[in-house]
């Protein structure tokens, strides 16, 4: 249960960014709306600031943006710890 990777965008996801962040289960990233006049300041002070979310970005998941970057290094970090601990069962 330690490899959950959550993204959400708003406060009606603050129950899961804690129950993953604060239980140490996994990530919790943060989403905002680009469009949206002042979003990223709102998300910013209510989602960053606050440390319930690792990072705040704009919702792109394309191999130039950032977001998406950081999303496939966590999924890799993820499945090499799984290799690991099974590799040890044996």
């Amino acid at each position: 249960m330690h490899n959950i990777i959550y993204i959400g965008d708003g406060l009606t996801d603050v129950p899961c960014f804690s129950l993953v962040t604060k239980t140490g289960h996994g990530l919790a990233f943060g989403v905002f709306d680009p469009a949206k006049k002042n979003a990223a300041k709102t998300a910013y002070k209510k989602l960053l600031a606050p440390r319930r979310v690792t990072t705040l970005n704009k919702p792109l998941y394309r191999d130039s943006d950032e977001l998406g970057a950081i999303l496939r290094q966590a999924v890799e970090e993820r499945a090499a710890g799984i290799g690991l601990s099974e590799a040890k069962a044996v």
